[in-house]
């Protein structure tokens, strides 16, 4: 009798409860048959069905699947049916991963040509019989599992050859810890179970983003036993990492920009490819709205193309194909699509972003639509390897984080693999962050498409509603129903109406102000108090009576949703998760509504009514904020990596990624706008001149830039933060005056502690004027101050022709420590990169650090008023 191999699983997790181990004697090349278990188990004494694999067979994804079969069987009682599986592999008789499966009287039969087309196989059956691996941590198995059809001898094969997910750990999830933090207790469990979600769900990819926090004497060999036990079950796996990117802790081939790029190129991917990664995929900008010259990116690449041929052929490089539509190359078009012009070996990502589809409207990193990438495709298309780069949760406040449910993402991935079917497309990788509140069913949902690209969203809700219990039926409608009234109003009606119900970050809001704008922030409660009468009318009876509309049509569908169900622990777990997710979203309607009604009421000057719905929001809040509570109980992994502080975290974010959510801090904080617009506008501050000027002149921010240096980044965040400006003369007692204020709530006062008073000079019809220094208050598009960034000897020249000013300048200089620090709040680019950044914008040495002061000139368009 041969050796037996003992496998143990975990059928069943619940966070702080019951865990069903079990454990399976697999006799190889013998009939297979449950041996034992460690829990109790009611179908312990019925027939468990026989599978049978070829001798000599060990491969790990295989063995696994026989036991799963078998744990299916016998939690199941489907013992009782009498089948039995046999499993024979041949590799002459079909192509890699793929599986033939017939039924033969009481025998299923599995044919393949090798161990991974033959656990697909069997995970075809499980899907059958109702089991649903859908988070890496828990899995549905029926108490009564599904009848099985008669299989016909169908061939079964994937739509994609590479399928799976890509664990953004720029972004602080708990991939960030398991993936770089070597050896701590625990991690490579959660590994495994990842690793074996994956093959159970017919992936075969996996990869994350790598950080230049890690360890790397300590992260290699972790990284190699994590590839090692991946190939095991058939998946590669590899790792994105950039040339120079700056932003978030990414790793960067090249760390010192004054030092020989080539060896450290080679240096790096030597360290990385050592690991045995199948794949390695490079960021090309310096961050994701700047970029290096066009020459050094195209080299970088060759290089490597050509280093991973020569020392590492089974490693295969790609580029990452980002979206921003404004990042232009030197030689013109969009920067991110220079791989186009690289060695034809290097394979393409092409990326979409969140919940966007590739067709459909996309506000976002400065584009109208992302068919750019359509255009991508189409050039590239046949010359090299394509793989399509979608996302499922972008996080930093847009959606899974909020939390703010969006199954409209699984319609827009379903149309986008219709879309990308017209092109030689290989791969499907998934770009996601994070999966609690529902957000496991878009990626969950991706599995089971990219393996069969005819399965709609809608088909694979029917195919899960088994899941979440007796109410699953009524569930998977509501959420069918609540996709058709995204896709109606994100879409076709009024994409931006998506940004009242997302948060935003500081970042997003500075952002906004700066120009600089990965995607749009809410419209500020100041900005709408502030609104001409014709702005008013038109924003209240566009967004707000949409926001008004939208309310009772998603409320109605939640009402039709009982708000318990019937089922399993596990199915009541799931069902809480739905229920709580989806009642947010409405909770997030009422909380725009109140604070923009609150708006409203100021302007017509009811401010009691303004307090009340304030109080109104701040009970929303509480209210969502006891939810919260109660779904952490629920969540999947421990709290000290999901929801607390995290001082030690290896991303650029002390906490993790569910931290927002724990605090409210995406409702607390519009809360807290709407209190200090209430108290502006009923305060007692005012603003005057100190002696009123004889003519003023205003500078709209519009009409304000930076001409020296002449950089998009640095010139958008300078004169974005510029606000509208004052110009006085006065022309008394022979002496000619030249006053200055900065006037952010547009009354045509100087906002306090902004004025400057000047002596003039005027030859050949211009003026002059200068002071020792001078104040730019730096604020937020909500008018959230900042910081006060200090303008060192500034320089006023304007034209002056028959005691009229004209356009004019300011040549002045500043701190370059105050800009890094207001740069790094704004793009979310390190320290160390917004300095070099700054270097190579005024063209000074890498080498050398920066100085004490820069100079820059704005220049302003004057009206006078």
């Amino acid at each position: 009798m041969p050796p037996s191999i003992v496998i143990e699983g975990v059928l069943y997790s619940d966070k702080g409860g019951m865990k069903l181990h079990w454990c399976v004697s697999i006799l190889v090349s013998i009939v297979l048959a449950a041996a034992c278990s460690n829990a109790d188990d009611s179908n312990n004494n019925s027939p468990v069905a026989s599978i049978t694999i070829p001798t000599g067979v060990t491969h790990a994804g295989l063995l696994l699947a026989v036991t799963d079969i078998d744990a299916i069987w016998r939690t199941g009682n489907a013992g009782q049916l009498g089948a039995s599986i046999v499993v024979t592999i041949d590799d002459k008789v079909l192509g890699p991963q793929q599986y033939r499966l017939l039924t033969d009287g009481d025998t299923i039969r599995v044919e393949s040509s090798d161990p991974v087309g033959a656990s697909y196989g069997l995970y075809h059956i499980a899907w059958d019989l109702g089991a649903r691996w859908y988070h890496p941590e828990e899995v549905h198995i029926p108490d009564e599992v599904h009848t099985l059809r008669a299989y016909l001898g169908e061939v079964h094969g994937p739509s994609f050859q590479q399928r799976g997910f890509h664990e953004h750990t720029q972004h602080p999830t708990v991939w960030s810890d398991f993936y770089m933090r070597p050896n701590e207790p625990g991690y490579r469990e959660k590994i495994s179970n990842y690793l074996k979600w994956l093959l159970r769900n017919r992936q075969n990819t996996a990869s994350y983003h790598m950080l230049n926090t890690v360890n790397l004497s300590a992260w290699s060999p972790w990284m190699a036993a994590t590839v090692e036990e991946a190939h095991s079950y058939g998946i590669e796996f590899g790792v994105v990492t950039s040339f120079a990117d700056q932003q978030q802790n990414n790793f960067k081939l090249i760390a010192d920009v004054a030092s020989d790029s080539t060896e450290q190129i080679v240096e790096s991917l030597d360290i990385i490819a050592r690991t045995g990664v199948d794949f390695i995929t490079f960021q090309i900008g310096t961050s994701e709205f700047t970029k290096p010259s066009d020459t050094d990116v195209l080299s970088w690449l060759q290089l490597s193309v050509d280093y991973l041929a020569d020392e590492f052929p089974d490693t295969d490089p790609w580029a990452w194909i980002h979206i921003t539509c404004d990042l232009e190359a030197d030689s013109g078009g969009k920067f991110f699509h220079l791989p186009l012009q690289a060695d034809p070996r290097l394979g393409a990502w092409v990326h979409t972003t969140m919940y966007y589809t590739l067709t459909d409207p996309a506000p976002v990193y400065e584009c109208e639509d992302f068919t750019h990438q359509v255009d991508f495709l189409q050039q590239a298309n046949g010359i090299r390897p394509q793989t399509f780069f979608p996302e499922t949760a972008w996080w930093l406040g847009f959606d899974n984080n909020m939390p703010l449910v969006l199954p409209v993402t699984g319609l827009s991935r379903q149309r986008d693999i219709q879309t990308i079917g017209e092109y030689d497309v290989t791969g499907h990788i998934t770009f996601t962050t994070g999966r609690e509140w529902t957000f496991w069913m878009y990626d969950h949902y991706l599995m089971a498409a990219t393996w069969d690209r005819t399965l709609t969203w809608s088909g694979y809700l029917d195919k899960v509603q088994h899941i979440f219990g007796e109410s699953g039926p009524v569930a998977m409608q509501t959420v069918q129903e609540w996709t058709s009234l995204q896709d109606m109003h994100f879409y076709n009606e009024n994409p931006l109406i998506f940004f009242y119900l997302a948060g935003e970050l500081p970042q997003d809001e500075a952002g906004a102000q700066a120009g600089v704008i990965a995607r749009r922030p809410k419209i500020p409660f100041s900005e709408v108090y502030a609104y001409s009468a014709e702005e008013f009318a038109q924003w209240e009876a566009q967004d707000y009576a949409m926001l008004k509309r939208m309310l009772p049509l998603y409320s109605e569908q939640l009402q039709q949703m009982p708000v318990t169900t019937n089922g399993t622990e596990g199915q009541r777990r799931l069902y809480r998760e739905l229920y709580r997710a989806y009642s947010i979203y409405v909770a997030r309607i009422e909380h725009a509504l109140a604070l923009y009604g609150a708006v409203i009421d100021l302007r017509e000057g009811a401010t009691e009514a303004a307090l009340q719905k304030l109080a109104a929001a701040q009970d929303i809040t509480t209210a969502v904020l006891s939810d919260i509570s109660a779904q952490e109980l629920q969540y999947r992994y421990d709290d000290e990596l999901l929801i607390l502080e995290k001082p030690e975290s290896l991303t650029a974010y002390p906490h993790g990624y569910l931290w927002e959510t724990h605090t409210g801090f995406f409702w607390t904080r519009r809360d807290d706008q709407l209190a200090a617009l209430i108290s502006e506008v009923t305060g007692s501050v005012e603003e005057s001149w100190a002696n009123p000027p004889e003519t003023l002149y205003i500078s709209e921010g519009d009409s304000i830039t930076l001409i020296e240096p002449n950089d998009p980044l640095i010139g958008g965040v300078l004169a974005g933060f510029v606000p509208r400006m004052l110009f006085g003369i006065t022309d008394g007692s022979g002496k000619l005056t030249l006053m200055v204020g900065q006037d952010r709530n547009v009354n045509n006062m100087p906002d306090s502690g902004s004025e400057l008073v000047m002596v003039a000079q005027v030859t050949d019809e211009e003026l002059i004027a200068a002071a020792a220094s001078y104040v730019l208050q730096v604020y937020d598009n909500t008018g959230n101050k900042l910081a006060d960034l200090q303008l060192y000897n500034p320089e006023f020249t304007f034209s002056y022709s028959n005691g009229s000013l004209g356009n004019g300048s300011m040549a002045t200089a500043f701190d370059p420590k105050d800009m890094v620090d207001i740069v790094v709040s704004i793009a979310g680019i390190q320290e160390d990169g917004v300095a070099s950044l700054l270097k190579s914008v005024f063209g000074l040495p890498e080498g050398d650090p920066l100085p004490d002061r820069l100079d820059v000139t704005f220049a302003f368009a004057t009206t006078e008023i």
